[in-house]
């Protein structure tokens, strides 16, 4: 699929932070108004996100648009409007356990772990267990850890924080992805902290997506992805036509199809505004 098809295409997966929202956690009235005349000319959204379901309400009252949301890095698959975790996908106790022990080993020092958990059930009933000296970027739905990290279920994402440069993230990522040994999935999107989040193993945005492309009767082909830091690059690369935003990090650039305007000047909305309208009857 080349860009000059992008008016066949009927599906946008976009990611939130970076991509579609503005620095604010804003979008535009411009924005708004494009996922509206969208839908109603038959082309479907859906958010693809690092978000945990916890901080997902104020993604739908600013955008106005509700439905299906791919959370946590491809773990949780979210109805926006019922508010519900409809599937997660945990890591398994044990795989959880001796990851947690493996990267104490591969990183001496100052290191800072908390958990996101989250089963199927009321979005309410998720939340971050940190432990202390982890402090969240969000209060929303962030409980007192009581027992050891391993004994938390439903932990659909370890997040390990460590001090220095957000830009040293991939060579962590790599020490970390070295001594796990493909047991879990590894990846960092945070442009603010050294920080990795990590999946149950075969867990990424590109898998859940393409999921639930299947159960809505869609190809590869026919959808358009968005996304800005290293955790979209695979879901970019299986989607028909993966786009990164002017400001995203460079390996997404690299490996995107094309680029768009950052989130401040709408970049998501002007591709939106494409989308499908070759499909019109």
């Amino acid at each position: 699929m080349t860009a000059d098809k992008l008016g066949a295409a009927s599906l946008l997966a976009t990611d939130l932070d970076g991509t579609l929202l503005r620095d604010d956690e804003t979008v535009s009235d411009y924005t708004r108004t494009a996922f509206a005349d969208a839908t109603a000319r038959g082309v479907r959204a859906i958010f693809v996100t690092g978000r945990p379901p916890r901080w997902m309400r104020p993604v739908v009252a600013t955008t106005g648009h509700s439905g299906t949301a791919v959370c946590a890095n491809g773990a949780v698959v979210v109805d926006l409007a019922q508010e519900t975790v409809l599937k997660s996908n945990p890591i398994p106790g044990d795989v959880f356990a001796e990851t947690v022990a493996t990267v104490r080993r591969a990183i001496p020092g100052e290191l800072y772990l908390a958990v996101e958990q989250a089963l199927p059930g009321p979005i309410s009933a998720t939340g971050l267990f940190p432990e202390p000296g982890f402090v969240p970027a969000k209060s929303a739905n962030v409980q007192q850890l009581d027992t050891p990290l391993h004994q938390v279920p439903g932990v659909v994402k370890l997040l390990v924080r460590t001090p220095g440069d957000p830009a040293e993230t991939a060579d962590l990522a790599s020490t970390v992805s070295g001594a796990t040994d493909g047991a879990v999935t590894i990846t960092h999107a945070s442009k603010q902290h050294r920080m990795l989040e990590i999946s149950a193993a075969g867990v990424d945005k590109a898998a859940a997506l393409g999921e639930i492309a299947t159960d809505w009767k869609y190809d590869a082909d026919d959808i358009v992805a968005v996304g800005d830091m290293p955790n979209d690059i695979a879901m970019l690369s299986w989607a028909g036509l993966g786009y990164a935003v002017a400001s995203a990090h460079p390996s997404v650039i690299a490996a995107a199809d094309a680029v768009v305007p950052d989130p401040e000047h709408d970049g998501v909305a002007h591709l939106l505004t494409q989308i499908g309208l070759d499909n019109r009857i």
